[in-house]
């Protein structure tokens, strides 16, 4: 019941949006959502770098190789069993494999959250150096996807995905 009230919630305030405002009528007042807002509500530092999130190919790299080397798709269901193996492993690689599938299973469940269980293989691409991901704009890719959504779906608003949630705090 709680979740059907907070899903009946995300639809209202999604059918509040208005095309040529490009902003969610609330309460008479319009209130537009922005990179600023997604940065605060969940705490990311992050830089300037444009994200190309158009499907690809599922990328070469050791991580793929040692984890899901024989993986044609990748899923929700297969990041959280391989993340459960990483977890229980001893070695660097074991604790770095870890926190990138955690990294991989909050995109395709929370910040790029879509109608099925399929994670794009694009994720892994900028996920697969921990050193770089910093570099590139999360909160602007978040809002992005989110945005087109919404403004693809309002009118049948239970289609639209993304980081839906983000309405929730920000609307």
């Amino acid at each position: 019941n709680l979740f059907r009230k907070c899903e009946e919630l995300m639809c209202i305030i999604i059918k509040a949006y208005n095309e040529l405002e490009n902003a969610f009528n609330i309460g008479g007042s319009m209130v537009k959502l922005g990179s600023s807002d997604i940065r605060l509500i969940f705490g990311l530092q992050c830089g300037k770098r444009r994200m190309d999130l158009s499907p690809g190919q599922r990328p070469a790299s050791d991580f793929i190789q040692r984890r899901c080397s024989e993986t044609s798709r990748i899923t929700s269901k297969l990041v959280k069993t391989l993340f459960l193996e990483a977890v229980s492993g001893h070695t660097k690689q074991d604790e770095e494999d870890a926190a990138k599938l955690l990294a991989l299973y909050i995109c395709g469940k929370l910040f790029f959250a879509n109608s099925g269980e399929t994670i794009s293989w694009t994720f892994v691409r900028y996920l697969n150096n921990l050193n770089t991901v910093r570099m590139y704009d999360w909160p602007g890719a978040i809002l992005s996807t989110l945005m087109g959504s919404v403004k693809d779906f309002h009118k049948t608003s239970r289609k639209v995905t993304g980081c839906v949630v983000a309405l929730l705090v920000s609307v």
